[in-house]
Order: C-alpha cells, then sequence, then structure tokens
C-alpha cells in the first residue's frame, strides 16, 4: 500500500510539474505596428497581421503614441485564423503624420513567426481614404 500510494504521488509530481515542450520553449515580445501616412493626416486606420502561425498567440493589445494611446479594438474571430485585424479612430480628430507607432501587440510564441502587415484603409480627419504603409518591429520588452 506505501509503495502504491509513493508511485501515485511521483505520477501527480510528474503531471504537476511537466510543463510540456511547446511551455517550455514559449518566449514572449512586443510586436509594435507603425503606420506611415506621409504628409496626410491619418484620423482613423486599420490593419490585418498574417502569418502569425499556429504556434503564436496574442496575449495582449496595446495602445500606441500620441493620439493613439488607447488600445485598438481588434477582431476575436479573426485570432482563430492565425491572423489579427486591428482599427482604430483618433477621437480627438487631430490626426497625425508621417510614421507613428499605433499599437503595440504582445505575442506568446513558440519557436518562429513571420508575421506580415498590410494596411486595409486609412483615413484623414475628413473622412477621406489617405495612402499609408504599414511595418512591424520588434519592440522593446519592458
Amino acid at each position: 500500500m506505501k509503495a502504491l500510494a509513493l508511485a501515485l504521488c511521483a505520477v501527480i509530481m510528474a503531471a504537476w510539474t511537466d510543463s510540456g515542450p511547446s511551455a517550455a520553449a514559449a518566449s514572449f515580445f512586443p510586436v509594435d505596428v507603425v503606420i506611415d501616412s506621409g504628409d496626410a493626416a491619418m484620423a482613423s486606420w486599420q490593419v490585418e497581421v498574417t502569418g502569425l502561425g499556429p504556434d503564436a498567440r496574442l496575449v495582449g493589445v496595446e495602445g500606441g503614441d500620441g493620439v493613439w494611446a488607447p488600445p485598438a479594438v481588434y477582431d476575436p474571430a479573426a485570432l482563430m485564423a492565425d491572423r489579427v485585424v486591428l482599427a482604430a479612430i483618433d477621437q480627438g480628430n487631430m490626426g497625425t503624420t508621417g510614421p507613428a507607432r499605433v499599437v503595440r501587440l504582445h505575442l506568446r510564441v513558440v519557436g518562429e513567426t513571420d508575421p506580415d502587415i498590410q494596411v486595409i484603409a486609412a483615413g484623414d480627419t475628413e473622412g477621406r481614404r489617405i495612402n499609408a504603409t504599414a511595418t512591424l518591429s520588434k519592440g522593446e520588452t519592458p
């Protein structure tokens, strides 16, 4: 009986302490989304980040700089397809010109990920569509 109890304790301890290979290899890091609207005053934007892969998870969305400090909204349903769609509107209707860090994504990744970004839409303070480009860069870990 004592041997059975010891064996059962050993099995429980092994299951409790074994975090598995994917948990042990996970890393967390921020990814900054920067949108460059050139000379146009950007007051709204929507982007799609793809290529996260099955082993990457979005674990947080943080605001950007200046007028983009409030966190962007995102489509939770899109996360099921290894992508995320994010958008924001400058409620003060001031807009920003040139490159602006609009959002910081916090990712949990097992292995490697190679995300890509595409601007779906960007608008000026009058609601007109403007041309803009977006880039992703690994942010500094706090």
